[in-house]
Order: structure tokens, then C-alpha cells, then sequence
């Protein structure tokens, strides 16, 4: 059975709108759950645990980023697989793990595989995947390249300038290497293979398209004006930060990987006779 974890302010509300559906779904695909909605985020890992049985075979988060991110840090320690329905605006994890929308996230909850994901640490909290580190003029000039209502209203048809604005950097590494720079942007991407470097740092300069790659366990940033760090499009601190990678893993329940078509049996009868 799983533990279904919503946030009912996700997305505008959304999980409100989509509830009876997304419920008769899981019902029709014969997924058992208990569905429990959250008050208020900061007590996920307290109403997880309040609601967790013996039969409980996974914890899934109904919602964005910011239900996914606070389900992460209540898992962290535990032993139990973690799954995704994404209901919010946005929902990066369950992007790059294949999962396209609250319905076809119910397929997998059916069927699931199961893939294990390293955990990184920026303070006190846990991620997965990846961090971004943008000054606060590339933050706005990032949303203002996308066509929408912001970009409308304010009248302007033009792409952003290519040359943003950089923030002066100082990034220690293991404690024994110290790299000054003026980054555009820092992304922190967990390296998933086993053995090996667990930070792979791409910093961005003056060339987008050729980011330059250290490698580290540990990381300090400090840059000479706070830079928000972002998981999606959640922020969730400001630099000066510590960021780690750790031993520890998550288990994800993921998309099946897709099988090979295989010929229909009429066109390999019709191969044979020729």
C-alpha cells in the first residue's frame, strides 16, 4: 500500500481540482493508497511517520517541487522507496524521471520500476539531481526569455540580452582547491555512478555552451552578492553555502524501461516465403 502525501496549495490548487479523478484512477488501476493531505509542509515527516504501517511499500508525493523536496528530506533516512505524482506548475524531478503528468504517474504506480538516486546536502537539507546557482539579474532575465503573461504585459517581443551580468565567485573544493571566477551561472549535478566523484560543478561564464567541469566531494560558494540557489524553480537558499555529496541513496519509483518492438508475425510469414 502506498502513502500518498498531497499538497493541497500545489500548483494554484490544482490537486484540489484534479482529486476525484486522479483518485477513481488509482482506483481503476487498482493501486491501494492512503491518501493523506498535508496542513502545512513542515509536517510531512511528522504525518509520514504517524501514517506509515507494516503494508506501507512506498511514500509518494502528490504535488511540485517544493512537496517533492520536503518528502526527500523525510525519506532521507528511511528505507522506503519514494514515488511522484506531479500536480504542481512545476516538477522537475518527475521531469527527467519520465513521468509525464498525474495520470501516466498512476500508470507507474501500478507497474513500477525502481532505480536508486545519490543524495547531495546543501545545508541542512537533501537533493537529488541537481542545483542551480544563478545571480539575481540572470533569475528575472530567465523568465523573461519564455513567452508568457509577465513577458506580454510588459510590451517586449525581444530575447534577453546573451551577455548577463556576472557575480564575482570564490568556490572551495575538498578543502584544497580555491577557484575564483565570474560565473553567469553554477549548476551542481550529483554524479549517480558508484565509486565515483559524487559533485560535478559546470560553472558558466561568458560561454554558455562551454561550461567549465570540476569535480569534488565538497563545495563551498561565496560570491561578493547573494546568489539564490534553486532546485527547479524552488529557491532554496542563498549563497554563502555548503554543498555535499553523500553515500547515501534514495530509491525512486520510476517509468518501465520501454521494451524493443518486435515485427508483427504476418510481415515475418511474408519475409519467410520470399
Amino acid at each position: 500500500m502506498y502513502l500518498l502525501l498531497a499538497n493541497p496549495e500545489a500548483g494554484g490548487r490544482r490537486f484540489q481540482k484534479v482529486k476525484n479523478q486522479l483518485l477513481k484512477t488509482l482506483e481503476r488501476l487498482k493501486v491501494k493508497f492512503e491518501l493523506v493531505e498535508l496542513p502545512n509542509l513542515v509536517d510531512a515527516q511528522e504525518m509520514m511517520k504517524k501514517h506509515i504501517k507494516t503494508d506501507t511499500t512506498g511514500i509518494v508525493a502528490v504535488g511540485g517541487n517544493a512537496t517533492v523536496n520536503t518528502v526527500i528530506n523525510s525519506l532521507a533516512d528511511e528505507s522506503i522507496p519514494m514515488g511522484i505524482i506531479p500536480v504542481g506548475k512545476t516538477n522537475y524531478l518527475a521531469h527527467s524521471l519520465g513521468i509525464k503528468g498525474w495520470r501516466a504517474a498512476c500508470g507507474i504506480l501500478a507497474a513500477p520500476a525502481r532505480r536508486e538516486q545519490r543524495l547531495g546536502k546543501i545545508g541542512k537539507h537533501y537533493f537529488v539531481d541537481r542545483l542551480e546557482i544563478l545571480c539575481s539579474q540572470n533569475l528575472l532575465a530567465k523568465y523573461l526569455r519564455r513567452e508568457g503573461p509577465l513577458k506580454r504585459f510588459l510590451g517586449s517581443t525581444k530575447v534577453a540580452p546573451r551577455q548577463l551580468p556576472c557575480v564575482h565567485t570564490e568556490i572551495k573544493l575538498d578543502d584544497n582547491l580555491k577557484v575564483e571566477s565570474s560565473l553567469q551561472k553554477l549548476a551542481v549535478v550529483l554524479n549517480n555512478e558508484k565509486g565515483g566523484k559524487k559533485l560535478c560543478l559546470e560553472l558558466v561564464t561568458d560561454s554558455p555552451k562551454n561550461p567549465t567541469r570540476l569535480w569534488a566531494d565538497e563545495i563551498a560558494i561565496e560570491g561578493d552578492k547573494k546568489m539564490p540557489v534553486l532546485m527547479g524553480n524552488e529557491e532554496v537558499a542563498h549563497t554563502p553555502v555548503e554543498i555535499k555529496g553523500m553515500t547515501k541513496y534514495i530509491e525512486l519509483l520510476v517509468p518501465q524501461a520501454s521494451k524493443p518492438q518486435r515485427p508483427a508475425r504476418r510481415l515475418l510469414k511474408k519475409f519467410k516465403k520470399r
